[in-house]
C-alpha cells in the first residue's frame, strides 16, 4: 500500500511506482538505435517510437526500468540510470545524468546530475547543476549551475523548519521542495531541506533561507503581482500555453493572503 503523509514521501514511492507502470502499461514495441545506443537490461526499457534517443546515449535498467514516452528527447551522451519515466514532449540535454528513481514530467527540459526527484509538468533545469532527493512543481525554472545540498555534512536527520512548525523527517537524503512558477538564479546554492513556496523568485550569493516564502524576491522582498504574471504569461507562451482564468484567480487569492 503507497501511502502519503507528506510531499517528499513520494521520493520514496517511485521505485515502485515507476516498476508498476511498466509492468502494467499497455506499452508498444521500443524503438532504439542498438548501433548508436547502449542499453543495459533491454527488456526492461521502453522507448517510443515517436521519441528520439541519439547517439551516445547510454540507457541502463540494471537497477529498474526506464520508460520513453512520444516525442521526449534524449540528446547525445546522456546517461539514464532506471528506475526512470521521462514523459511526453520532454527534453534531456547533452552530456544530462539521470539516475535512478527519478520522473521527468511532460513538457519539462533538464539537464546536469538529477537524483531521486519528481518534476512536475513544464519545468526547466536544463543546464548543469545537481539537484536531488527533491519536488519540483510545474512551471519553475532553475538557473544554470544552481546546486542543491540532498545530505547534511553531519549525516544527521534532514529537517524542514516551516514558519510555524519544524519536522524531523525522519530521513538521511532530503534535498528541496519548491512550488509551481519560481524562478531559481543561476549559481544558487540550496541547502539540506529547503522549502521554496509558490511564484518565488530566489537569487543571491551564499546558502539560502530553508524556508522560502511563497511570491518572495529575493532575501527579504515581495514580488510585483503584475510583473509575477507578466513573467507566468511569458514563460507560457514558450510553450504556447498561457494562464486560465482559473490559475489566476487562484494566484491572485493566495497572493492576497501572504
Amino acid at each position: 500500500l503507497l501511502k502519503i503523509n507528506y510531499l517528499w514521501d513520494t521520493l520514496d514511492i517511485l521505485d515502485e511506482s515507476i516498476n508498476e507502470d511498466f509492468n502494467t502499461l499497455e506499452l508498444s514495441k521500443s524503438s532504439i538505435n542498438v548501433k548508436t545506443t547502449k542499453c543495459v537490461d533491454e527488456n526492461k526499457i521502453y522507448v517510443s517510437p515517436k521519441s528520439k534517443v541519439r547517439e551516445g546515449v547510454i540507457l541502463d535498467a540494471a537497477k529498474g526500468p526506464i520508460i520513453i514516452r512520444k516525442n521526449a528527447v534524449v540528446d547525445i551522451g546522456s546517461l539514464i540510470q532506471g528506475p526512470v519515466l521521462i514523459d511526453e514532449n520532454a527534453y534531456i540535454s547533452p552530456g544530462a545524468k539521470i539516475r535512478p528513481n527519478t520522473l521527468i514530467g511532460p513538457g519539462c527540459k533538464v539537464g546536469g546530475e538529477i537524483t531521486n526527484t519528481i518534476f512536475h509538468a513544464n519545468s526547466n533545469k536544463v543546464h548543469d547543476g545537481f539537484l536531488g532527493h527533491s519536488y519540483v512543481g510545474e512551471w519553475v525554472n532553475i538557473g544554470a549551475g544552481t546546486n542543491n545540498s540532498n545530505l547534511k555534512n553531519n549525516y544527521g536527520e534532514g529537517k524542514f523548519n516551516f514558519k510555524n512548525k519544524n519536522i524531523n523527517t525522519k530521513r538521511i537524503f532530503l534535498g528541496s521542495m519548491i512550488g509551481d512558477f519560481t524562478r531559481i538564479g543561476i549559481s544558487t546554492m540550496l541547502n539540506t531541506g529547503t522549502y521554496i513556496g509558490l511564484g518565488a523568485n530566489v537569487f543571491g550569493s551564499g546558502f539560502q533561507n530553508k524556508f522560502i516564502k511563497s511570491f518572495s524576491w529575493g532575501h527579504d522582498k515581495i514580488v510585483d503581482f503584475n510583473k509575477l504574471i507578466d513573467t507566468c504569461n511569458a514563460m507560457m507562451a514558450r510553450r504556447n500555453k498561457s494562464l486560465t482564468d482559473t490559475e489566476l484567480k487562484l494566484l491572485k487569492g493566495l497572493y492576497l493572503e501572504k
